[in-house]
């Protein structure tokens, strides 16, 4: 039986979607289609909403297709089934952890999880990925109170918002999800390169101008 990674917002039409179709891109990147299922869903979400415009064309541009999206709730049932949870705000995380058994010791806000295991060493984790979110939904929850911030762990909820704000939480979830996913899925394999190369990449950070010298 494949192992589950659920994605969490509030609506389940802006950020989850993108998240999924991300990690969803890592899973296919790596051939690990038929181990590893990707799903979405949101805290308050109705059932049978599109994807939010922004998000779809931004999909778009990474090359992958939000147009079939339909929003749905968290039920008990896709807690239960999911072995990961990654909340986009630390309210969604807050509000699911005590919904199901042992839902704290496997949910995450996806900043969060990022934060708590930088410092993993691929190499020495599980092979199988099923052992292998099990084994770092562990580690993570073991090192959450030695890693206390008050920093929030979200990701900005761009529904309502500008295109601007849209594609800077694109570009967010880009780079959490590019840091994450080779933690979670394992390394491309060699002959998987090319696949790799498809994928939607940090954005550079640019450079600070410098300031011109004036004579005085």
């Amino acid at each position: 039986m494949p192992t589950q990674l659920l994605l969490v917002c509030t609506a389940n039409i802006a950020r989850s979607p993108l998240a999924a179709a991300l990690f969803a891109a890592h899973v296919r990147a790596r051939g690990l289609d038929d181990q590893i299922t990707v799903a979405s869903a949101g805290v308050r979400a109705r059932e049978g909403h599109a994807a939010a415009g922004p998000s779809i064309r931004i999909a778009e541009g990474w090359g992958l297709d939000l147009s079939s999206h339909r929003s749905r709730p968290v039920t008990q049932e896709l807690l239960e089934t999911s072995d990961l949870v990654l909340t986009m705000a630390e309210e969604h995380r807050d509000v699911l952890s005590g919904r199901a058994a042992g839902m704290a010791q496997r949910c995450f806000t996806l900043p969060e999880l990022r934060r708590l295991l930088r410092d993993t060493e691929v190499a020495e984790l599980p092979p199988t990925p099923v052992d292998r979110l099990a084994e770092l939904a562990e580690r993570a929850h073991r090192r959450r109170p030695a890693n206390v911030t008050t920093t929030p762990q979200d990701v900005r909820d761009p529904y309502g918002r500008s295109d601007e704000v849209y594609a800077e939480v694109a570009a967010q979830l880009v780079e959490l999800v590019s840091a994450v996913a080779p933690v979670l899925f394992g390394p491309v394999p060699a002959d998987r390169q090319a696949a790799a190369a498809r994928l939607p990449s940090p954005p550079s950070t640019p450079r600070p101008r410098r300031r011109r010298r004036t004579d005085r």
